[in-house]
């Protein structure tokens, strides 16, 4: 029932945060950028999605989608890995100060708001590491190492996986009113150009994740996994499984 309660805890955070990052900050930002900054479209698309999305791969894809000039998405992501730099040193000792009664919380705040997938994973150890100090001293609390890492990196996949369907509607938007001229035809062949491919990656890698999990659910596969991940040089902390979530 516990570990029941924590998968759902932490699978509503991620459908939060994709809520949160694609229809409520990257309107937000992109009507910032537009009417007080002035920025075209051609920058304010790859920057509102740079910011509230992913970090580099959703403004990659996004200008891609409008066929922004090349450049453009190249120099967001670039401030995107310099803010996030900036993100990894603050975020986690600010959480570390006012959330450390509320450690999913934490981890998900780094997942949403630490750009880059690297940076989010990196800010999601710390915090785990600093509050299970914190509140191991200021409230006598042990919390369960691994937790508050797993919801960032949860968070951070589910945003990933949603670049796609967003980069696709941002297709369609631009082909048939930004872009289209009077008389002109649109067709699906238009719209699977300006799709950026390698955003299908995200989808397709979380359904195999799925899949693979259902198929090796309660196999001895599960422990070859875990032993793989072990000579890797990565810690097992979870695995996430339909149905439950086990201690790896």
């Amino acid at each position: 029932m516990q570990s029941t309660g924590l998968t759902t805890q932490v699978v509503l955070r991620g459908l939060f945060a994709i809520i949160e990052a694609y229809l409520i900050y990257w309107p937000l930002v992109y009507f910032i950028a537009r009417k007080y900054f002035k920025f075209t479209p051609e920058w304010a698309v790859p920057l509102a999605s740079g910011i509230s999305i992913c970090g580099v791969s959703a403004a990659i894809a996004t200008g891609g989608a409008i066929k922004a000039r090349p450049m453009i998405p190249v120099i967001v992501s670039s401030l995107v890995v310099i803010f996030a730099v900036v993100e990894l040193i603050i975020l986690p000792f600010a959480a570390q100060a006012w959330l450390y009664r509320e450690p999913m919380v934490a981890g998900a705040w780094m997942g949403l708001a630490v750009k880059t997938d690297g940076a989010a994973a990196a800010s999601g150890a710390m915090v785990d590491a600093l509050i299970r100090s914190k509140a191991l001293s200021a409230l006598g609390v042990k919390w369960q190492e691994g937790w508050m890492l797993m919801a960032t990196t949860t968070v951070k996949v589910f945003i990933d996986i949603f670049i796609a369907i967003w980069a696709f509607i941002l297709a369609i938007i631009w082909s048939w009113k930004i872009d289209r001229r009077e008389g002109e035809q649109v067709n699906a062949g238009e719209i699977w150009l300006r799709l950026p491919k390698f955003v299908l990656g995200y989808a397709g890698l979380f359904v195999l994740v799925i899949l693979l999990g259902v198929a090796l659910k309660g196999t001895p596969g599960i422990k070859l996994l875990n032993a793989g991940i072990g000579q890797a040089g990565i810690k097992p902390i979870y695995l996430i499984q339909i149905g439950g979530l086990r201690m790896a």
